[in-house]
């Protein structure tokens, strides 16, 4: 995980590359894996990571999610509909819950 966690500057970049408008949301998977201080460490880490990022990369935070479990997958949906739904040119798209 923690090799993982080192790439995300290098993917945020990309994504900038792309488009510097595109709203970015870090999901990092397997929460029934981790333990409740390794959490607190990458809360720790990622804290870290935003404060020496060359660019704010249109972040909207982070979560962890559970794909065996399923915690955290409607967090994320309805966040990234949400988003969708402040941007003028689109519909209004309906929650997911």
């Amino acid at each position: 995980m923690e090799k993982t966690f080192q790439n995300i500057p290098k993917w945020l970049e990309l994504l900038y590359k792309e488009n510097p408008e595109i709203p970015i949301l870090v999901a990092g998977s397997k929460k029934d894996l981790i333990q409740k201080e390794d959490l607190e460490y990458y809360d720790q880490k990622w804290d870290e990571l935003k404060d020496n990022l060359s660019h704010s990369f249109n972040l909207q935070g982070h979560l962890y999610i559970s794909s065996k479990t399923g915690e955290g997958i409607h967090n994320i949906f309805n966040l990234l509909l949400n988003k969708i739904n402040m941007i003028p040119y689109f519909p209004p798209i309906t929650s997911m819950s």
